[in-house]
């Protein structure tokens, strides 16, 4: 069974100034022989016994690339990043929901053309419309996104030519993410998946264990700049209707910091682009 780094094996791996691809790559072969080398925390459950809870109690990050991903189980209350507080709640009710169907890299329906045609794309699963997700996978007209909903159609990310691996760099990026900053994500995340072409990860809030499942898949579709890499992108919470601004909030906070250290170009999910998810009124539509 392959190693499953934490965040701080990940960090001590980098290290001042540490080549960012050569730490990645260890993920598979070992720790750095002055780093920690504890697995994730939790019981030594066999996989076979995880069930349709295993994506939920994956350790905080791993990062195996192009290797086989299989995690020890954590333990049900958080993942083991989560902020101090959180254990205050842990023996509150929580709405975690299930890993929905659905995700990665598939053939998607969407509305093209002026004739409004239904064409076939590949791309990460599209928004349901309501104001808690956001998703690079859309109808191409903003009357027929609104026609569903408000509107969660976000452009694809675009990272520097110069980058051979762009998802190990926005991989590094997700790990180095702080639960909490902001009064959000304070249940902790992980990093579930990562590859040269695909990032998955969950995050969960403080109180009430809601969480997000967000996604990363690099492709050379839908980019300005034709045979450049482009990076898809998907953020939406599990269960409810409005997620009160989070997961734009932390689409946004991990753009800032791949914008201005890496050089990436990324728009900012703002009250002008999309104006109806942050409507205030959406919060009154909140299933309890």
């Amino acid at each position: 069974m392959p190693t499953i780094w934490t965040t701080s094996v990940l960090i001590a791996a980098l290290g001042a100034g540490g080549n960012l691809a050569s730490a990645l790559s260890m993920a598979s072969g070992g720790p750095p022989k002055n780093a920690p080398t504890r697995a994730c925390t939790g019981s030594n459950i066999s996989p076979s016994v995880l069930g349709r809870r295993r994506a939920m109690s994956l350790g905080p990050v791993l990062l195996a690339f192009g290797a086989p991903l299989l995690a020890q189980q954590q333990p049900a209350w958080a993942f083991d990043n989560a902020v101090a507080e959180y254990a205050s709640y842990a023996g509150k009710p929580k709405r975690r929901g299930e890993v929905p169907p659905g995700l990665g890299v598939a053939p998607r329906t969407v509305i093209v053309g002026e004739d409004d045609d239904a064409a076939s794309v590949r791309g990460l699963k599209p928004c349901d419309g309501k104001p808690h997700c956001f998703s690079t996978t859309g109808d191409e007209k903003l009357e027929e996104r609104l026609s569903k909903g408000v509107d969660t159609l976000i452009s694809p990310w675009v990272p520097p030519a110069s980058d051979p691996f762009p998802l190990r760099t926005l991989a590094a990026v997700v790990a180095a993410y702080t639960p909490g900053k902001g009064g959000i994500d304070g249940g902790g995340f992980a990093v579930v998946s990562a590859s040269d072409v695909y990032v998955y990860a969950q995050f969960e809030s403080l109180k009430k264990g809601y969480v997000d499942d967000v996604e990363f898949a690099l492709t050379q579709a839908n980019n300005p700049k034709p045979g450049a890499a482009a990076v898809l992108v998907r953020s939406s919470s599990r269960v409810g209707y409005s997620d009160l601004g989070v997961n734009a909030q932390r689409l946004n906070a991990l753009a800032k910091s791949l914008r201005e250290d890496h050089g990436w170009a990324i728009q900012d999910i703002t009250s002008q682009t999309h104006g109806d998810y942050f409507d205030p009124s959406q919060a009154s539509n909140m299933s309890a």
